[in-house]
């Protein structure tokens, strides 16, 4: 569903996923954010996609939770596609990659991402934050987590002895 969201822009994907999420999630989650902060693309992604699937996902899961989505609270600098690249070529890319613009005056927030590889981007954003507004307790809200390449099984539907 994250592929077809972010790679064939079928944007009813981003709906299921908050859905899902909410439904698995929210419940757990103490105390809830007071505000959703999509992770923003670069300039050339979101022109060529049109959309922001962080943003999407975000705006849907505002409309399930009532938690208020702030868009504009950051801007990404033009590097290359984090998910084309091992972790110490993210760490490199992601170096001066974000700027903040403005925090609401808030104390608990959620970046909103489609998927948490290496976690560098989260790591870089929730850094970020916290420079700008020490006290605030940063929560991550992904779709997923791609498990490290040591905890990965190779899955042909059928399990393996490993």
């Amino acid at each position: 569903m994250i592929q077809n969201l972010k790679f064939s822009y079928d944007l009813r994907y981003a709906s299921i996923l908050a859905r899902w999420f909410v439904q698995t999630s929210v419940d757990y989650i103490t105390p809830l954010p007071q505000i959703l902060l999509p992770v923003p693309l670069p300039p050339w992604r979101y022109w060529k996609r049109q959309f922001n699937q962080a943003g999407e996902l975000s705006r849907q899961l505002s409309r399930l939770t009532g938690i208020a989505t702030y868009g504009g609270w950051a801007t990404r600098r033009n590097g290359k596609a984090q998910h084309t690249l091992q972790r110490s070529e993210r760490l490199t890319n992601l170096r001066n990659m974000f700027e903040i613009r403005s925090l609401p005056p808030v104390k608990n927030v959620a970046i909103v991402d489609d998927v948490v590889t290496t976690g560098c981007t989260v790591d870089a954003l929730a850094a970020l934050i916290r420079r700008q507004a020490p006290d605030t307790d940063v929560q991550i809200w992904a779709m997923a987590v791609t498990p490290p390449p040591s905890r990965r099984r190779l899955t042909s539907g059928a399990p393996t002895d490993k």
